[in-house]
């Protein structure tokens, strides 16, 4: 049986028997003997609650811990104030009514000694008791009164001051009345108390009879306003409804919040969403918390309101300890999640005493229950990190109580003619603890570097909390100060989103106390701007950068370190809006400044150096960046040694010119050596080193090494996961850089997936007109054109065109870059009229804002080109061919891997034009420059091998064609694994060679294996796999299967028009093969008329003179022929 820890024991019937006789004082008491069952008494002072949403949870507990069975059972309801006690009490007492007819129900309202005394006079009253009685004498009678029932149940409400029932100091004092002795016990009871202190569990219940209420879920929470609000909609219509959801939230689904809200949307007609826009507007969301309806579940007297109710208990928390109360109130000032045990430990260390001019350091010990009693009344919150640290949390309107209360004594001084805190408590005013919590997080934060990232994430939200109170605290320029922390801290994390607003709020503060053409004004208009330029807002970051550039001229003048940075700031964002020539100026004229002032060795003039050698390599001039690059890492050699930091990124960066300029050996080994100094000056985990390895694992990209590229891109993802988080700039880079990889090992589903999840991501954090989100959409748009779903990938370029228009202008290298990916895809559907009429406005606009011989310029006439030789114009494709490779050699040299692909197209074009020889010397040439340059086994190296072996073919040296392609097989086998796309292209090229050489039976078995393999990796309907089918339906043909071959080339036709449509040279191919058959049947017919459609097609999409067309003229010849000698024939 459960006996309360603290129960002193006084006179019962039990103890002298039946007609006994008791005198206490001057009165005399008779016990008759019982003649009749006492009558069953309840006094409930509220009506069933018929609003009451069923807390099952709670429910059950409590009904295991009370259940109706006899023996005497206690148990108690605690949790913070409004969280529902009282209601679910309320509920169990009408169900222990509804029960049992025989069970006698007292509630007793137990917040205080003298409500005690009224509600046991009242029920003293009920049964029977003299009302002469008062006091002890009262309290005595009526408690043996109750135990003199046979079934009985007590409800103790609100017993919120435990002392008054012997818990806690004072207990045993005469000034103190211990209530406890007068609650009914014995075994024909049961004991329900309600209480905001936890204390009461393992005090006046067993330590594992009590039940703590928290706010209700979603659900409950939807149900409550629901029904107090008098509407009829099911749960689900509920949610739905606009701004509910989030209302609860606001209110932090506490049951009392959201009957005042929902009794209030009721009475005039409210909306959710109408409620919560009052309620998150400052100058009215204590009006709207403080109302008070009268509500018949509680008490007149005390005010419903959920202000109104933790004010009180933060009183009571004063009374009882000082550094409990200086805790709750600096930690009002802070954020309510994920609050750490430092800064609490901090608002404790000091607390008033009581003398204005005097403060006390708290004990450990005395923190430790400080805390202890404000988890114990639901102030605060633990929680446990994943490291074994502790948090605290408390509730938003806790905090919003709290404030509250402050602000109450602040209007009372001030209505009284007092200044806030005049009256003996000078240190209780919201300026005092708005400030002491600026003063503890600004210590707290700690500069942004690496080694303190974590630190500065455990209070960036505490920073940014305080910081709102910077009018209230007199803390404005404090404020701005800590927030330039703040805001250093999210450009190093890249979250751009929370960092502008940080800007935004230090740049007003200093606005206002500093004025315009303060040196710290400026650099908040400066850290802002480099926000915008963050978020790819380089039209509004350009005007404010040069706003603070012309004021740091007129403040500091032309030579000011501050003022130059300004300036390369500025020239920052002329370089991504592609004004690489007004970028170029600016640094320039910033670099011959550095060089005057500080001197050329200065680290900010190497910066110089470094910011122009960059701007020459995006302008494609590699030999000025080279040598400026090189310049710079001598002199941070000399200057600040081998192994400084800046010097190892000068390394970083002549290994990237290498790699622009197709070194990529010398690249590698660049960058194999910088990664190995950045892991031992840094450490293997510092973001330096890190980028290091992701350098590399372009570099081994870029060489085809795509399995090594993968292995360290695995390893790079996964550091940054571990360091910086999921939503990081740099992890989600890493994400793009692994599915690009995944690309180029054809593993399309997979780079297809990871490229998605990396437009979510930059969706979601940067949002949707970010370069870096419309970057990735480009990325989905290629792997869709990859996967031959051209339409997809169509309608993505689209929007990746008009977004760049519209975020980055016309002329803008992005925008120009989706123009030339747009023309890709009109070329792979055949519309090739839209390429070329893009492709030459591409090659205009580069021409314009790039210059003729930058080379994206060249690449654009690279694509031009191709335009023309898909059209079959191959001397005007042969002649801008030629013009490239002029270009290409001039400017990037022999050796360069562009010169080489130049070298290849124009060698493709030769075969095309049937200049075998030619071709065939020029591919010889090719292959054995890419041996040299990239080796035996790079992917470009086995592709001209493939190419030679295409000219061997057409050459008629089949057994030549055959030993190079089988060659190519094994070697791509080798490298790149049996179900690489180009792979699987090499055994397609190996069949055709078997077909040419008559070898049928070899060219079919070839043929399935690679329409298979196609199928497994590529899906039915990629273009490559539907070529697979025509390839082993021209088998069946050859074989005379006829018949087989009709049914499959009607396929693809039907697949061709499907995916490609009618026009497409392909399907308009699949037509001529399939009439080609019909011939070999003798359904002349048939194939004159498809003949026919498909020249009218060809004469109308590729042009009279394209060779596909003139094929068609001579097929048409064939079958009308054919028909004209059919009557001999018969």
């Amino acid at each position: 049986m459960d006996q309360p820890a603290l129960h002193r024991r006084g006179v019962t019937r039990s103890r002298f028997g039946d007609n006994a006789r008791i005198n206490l004082g001057d009165i005399h008491y008779h016990l008759p003997h019982p003649t009749a069952p006492p009558e069953v008494v309840r006094v409930i002072p509220y009506p069933r609650n018929e609003d009451l949403v069923h807390r099952g949870d709670l429910i059950d507990r409590l009904n295991k811990l009370l259940p109706l069975t006899p023996g005497f059972r206690s148990a108690a309801l605690w949790g913070l104030g409004g969280s529902g006690k009282t209601q679910i009490a309320l509920d169990y007492a009408y169900r222990r009514c509804d029960a049992d007819d025989e069970c006698c129900v007292f509630w007793v309202h137990a917040d205080s000694e003298a409500t005690f005394l009224a509600d046991y006079k009242t029920i003293g009253k009920k049964l029977g008791v003299d009302e002469r009685l008062d006091g002890s004498d009262l309290l005595d009678v009526v408690r043996n009164e109750i135990e003199a029932r046979s079934k009985w149940v007590m409800i103790l409400d609100n017993a919120d001051n435990l002392m008054l029932f012997g818990v806690g100091q004072g207990a045993q004092g005469k000034a103190n009345q211990n209530l406890q002795e007068y609650v009914p016990c014995n075994a024909h009871g049961t004991v329900l108390w309600t209480s905001r202190d936890a204390h009461i569990a393992g005090t006046l219940v067993g330590p594992r009879r009590g039940i703590e209420v928290r706010s209700m879920n979603i659900d409950e929470a939807t149900t409550l306003l629901t029904r107090v609000r008098n509407e009829t909609s099911l749960l689900e219509e509920a949610r739905r409804e606009a701004g509910v959801d989030s209302l609860l939230e606001e209110l932090q689904r506490l049951p009392l919040a959201i009957s005042q809200a929902g009794a209030y949307m009721r009475r005039i007609s409210m909306s959710a969403t109408q409620y919560l826009a009052l309620l998150r507007q400052g100058q009215t969301r204590w009006e709207m918390l403080k109302i008070s309806d009268a509500d018949r579940h509680r008490r007149p007297e005390v005010s419903n309101s959920v202000l109104e109710t933790w004010r009180i208990s933060t009183e009571r928390i004063r009374a009882e300890s000082e550094v409990s109360y200086q805790i709750l109130h600096v930690v009002a000032y802070v954020d309510s999640q994920d609050i750490p045990e430092e800064l609490i430990t901090a608002a404790a260390s000091q607390h008033n005493t009581g003398d204005e001019n005097s403060t006390m350091q708290a004990t450990e010990l005395e923190v430790l229950e400080a805390i202890t009693r404000l988890k114990e009344f639901s102030f605060l919150g633990l929680r446990r990190t994943e490291d074994g640290r502790r948090s605290y949390e408390v509730h938003k309107l806790v905090q919003e109580a709290v404030r509250y209360g402050l602000g109450v004594k602040r209007l009372m001084e001030t209505t009284a003619g007092k200044a806030p805190g005049a009256v003996n408590e000078p240190e209780n005013t919201e300026a005092y603890y708005s400030g002491i919590a600026l003063q503890i997080v600004d210590g707290l934060f700690p500069p942004s570097q690496p080694i303190s990232w974590a630190q500065c994430e455990e209070y960036v939200t505490h920073a940014v909390r305080v910081g709102e109170w910077a009018e209230v605290s007199r803390t404005k320029i404090e404020t701005a100060t800590l927030f330039q922390r703040v805001s250093g801290f999210l450009y190093d994390r890249g979250r751009w989103k929370e960092k502008e607003p940080v800007d935004k709020r230090a740049l007003n503060l200093r606005r206002e106390v500093l004025g315009e053409k303060h040196a710290d004004t400026i650099r908040s208009m400066a850290s802002l701007a480099a926000t915008y330029h963050g978020q790819g807002r380089y039209t509004e970051a350009e005007p404010m950068k040069v706003e603070a550039l012309q004021l740091r001229r007129e403040v500091l003048g032309e030579k000011h370190p501050d003022t130059m940075k300004s300036m390369a700031d500025l020239a920052d964002t002329y370089y991504s809006q592609g004004r690489y020539n007004e970028a170029e100026e600016i640094t320039v004229k910033v670099l011959d400044l550095r060089r005057e002032l500080l001197g050329e060795k200065h680290p900010d003039t190497i910066s110089s150096m470094r910011d122009l050698a960059t701007t020459y390599h995006v302008q494609g001039r590699y030999n000025e960046a080279r040598k400026l690059t090189d310049e710079a890492l001598n002199l941070r050699r000399e200057v600040l040694g081998e192994k400084h930091p800046d010097t190892i990124r000068s390394m970083a960066d002549l290994a990237t010119t290498y790699h622009a300029q197709g070194r990529y050996n010398e690249d590698e080994e660049i960058t194999v050596k910088v990664l190995h100094l950045r892991r031992e000056v840094l450490g293997e985990k510092h973001p330096d080193t890190i980028s290091s390895m992701a350098d590399l694992a372009t570099t081994y990209n870029t060489q085809g090494r795509y399995n090594e590229a993968e292995e360290i891109s695995v390893k790079i993802l996964n550091l940054r996961r571990e360091l910086l988080g999921e939503k990081h700039p740099h992890m989600i880079r890493s994400m793009a850089d692994l599915a690009t990889t995944y690309h180029a090992q054809g593993r399309y589903d997979e780079a297809e997936g990871t490229y998605q999840d990396v437009l979510d991501l930059r969706r979601m954090l940067l949002g949707e007109k970010h370069p870096d989100t419309i970057s990735s959409m480009a990325d989905l748009a290629t792997t869709y054109n990859t996967q031959g779903r051209y339409k997809e990938a169509e309608e993505i370029s689209v929007n990746v065109l008009d977004l760049r228009r519209e975020v980055l202008g016309e002329k803008h290298p992005d925008t120009i870059r989706s123009m030339a990916d747009l023309a890709t895809t009109y070329n792979t559907q055949g519309r090739y009229k839209e390429a070329e009429e893009i492709s030459v406005n591409v090659l205009d606009l580069r021409r314009e804002v790039l210059g003729e011989k930058h080379p994206h310029t060249i690449r654009s006439m690279a694509d031009l080109a191709v335009t023309y030789y898909v059209q079959g114009r191959y001397n005007e494709a042969e002649k801008l061919k030629d013009e490239v490779l002029d270009l290409r050699r001039e400017l990037l040299g022999d050796k360069h891997p562009d010169t080489i692909w130049s070298m290849a197209d124009l060698a493709g074009t030769y075969h095309a034009q049937s200049r075998y020889n030619e071709a065939e010397k020029l591919k010889d040439e090719v292959l054995a420059l890419r041996r040299q340059v990239l080796g035996e086994k790079h992917p470009d190296t086995i592709r001209s091998m493939a190419e030679l072996a295409v000219t061997y073919h057409a050459q008629g040296r089949y057994s030549e064609a055959e030993k190079l392609h089988d060659e190519v097989l094994v070697l791509r086998r080798e490298l790149l694994g049996e179900q690489h796309p180009d792979t699987i292209r090499s055994m397609a090229d190996l069949a055709t060679t078997y077909h040419a050489q008559g070898r049928y039976d070899e060219a079919e078995g070839t043929y399935q294996d690679v329409l298979d393999l196609r199928r497994e990796v590529l899906g039915d309907n990629h273009p490559d796999t539907i070529r697979s089918m025509a390839d082993l339906a021209g088998t069946y043909h050859e074989q005379g299967r006829y018949n087989e071959a009709e049914k499959l080339k009607d396929e693809v036709l039907d697949l061709r028009r499907e995916l490609l449509g009618d026009n497409h040279p392909d399907t308009i191919r699949s037509m001529a093969h399939l009439a080609a058959t019909y011939h070999q049947q003798g359904r002349y017919d048939k194939a004159l008329q498809l003949h026919q459609t498909a020249f009218h097609l060809r004469r109308h999409i590729l042009g009279e003179n394209h060779p596909d067309t003139m094929q068609s003229v001579a097929y048409l010849a064939c079958t009308r022929e054919a028909l004209q000698q059919l009557p001999y024939l018969i």
